[in-house]
């Protein structure tokens, strides 16, 4: 099994953020290996290949100290519904690590899952979060994984970072999960009930 992996969004021949995914390879390399030369390896493979013209589609990079695989597959964004709060004070997941163990949760009770870390809202299991409070969309300032599309948003201005307790939930009015392959397609109302959120779509979502 390859230690890590990327998912990278192909849309209508395109991949957004594509400098950002290749940076994290590299910052994962370079923590792990001390070595960046697969980041080479993956970057022609990714030249020298033909991906449809349209569509949306994941591309997923699976890779090591020299070694990767690429699988490529037509993607649909996912619908939440319901998502559980799993409070972990020891939770770690700072690279995008392919065990992914400390993230499970429930799959037949819920959408996702959202982390609090010491009291602290971070990320759901594959993304994420923006949280909306009537205004401005925050994410927290204390996250899991630096994810590209929240690096993105951040940088365009459209997300701000806060620090956001789990008793914080109740003031924001909305909820988003971001990540590569999803930006505010989908948005939420809930209703906060301490141990999971109720979500609804947002009509004009």
């Amino acid at each position: 099994m390859f230690p890590f992996f990327e998912s990278i969004k192909l849309e209508n021949g395109k991949f957004p953020l594509l400098d950002l995914h290749f940076e994290r390879i590299k910052r994962s390399l370079l923590i792990t290996y001390n070595d960046s030369r697969c980041l080479v390896k993956i970057i022609e493979a990714l030249e020298n290949n033909i991906f449809p013209a349209h569509g949306l589609y994941k591309l997923k990079i699976s890779y090591g100290f020299e070694d990767f695989k690429l699988e490529f597959e037509p993607y649909t964004i996912k619908d939440h519904k319901k998502v559980c709060l799993i409070y972990a004070d020891n939770i770690d997941y700072g690279l995008k690590f392919t065990e992914r163990t400390s993230l499970d949760f429930d799959h037949q009770l819920f959408s996702d899952a959202i982390f609090v870390k010491n009291n602290n809202i971070t990320d759901a299991s594959y993304a994420n979060l923006a949280l909306f409070d009537g205004h401005t969309w925050f994410t927290p300032s204390l996250f899991l994984l630096a994810g590209v599309k929240r690096k993105d948003l951040i940088t365009k201005g459209i997300l701000k970072e806060k620090v956001i307790t789990a008793q914080d939930l109740p003031s924001f009015e909305k909820i988003a999960f971001i990540n590569a392959m999803r930006d505010f397609e989908k948005i939420y109302t809930f209703v906060y009930r301490k141990d999971f959120l109720d979500l609804k779509p947002f009509p004009n979502a």
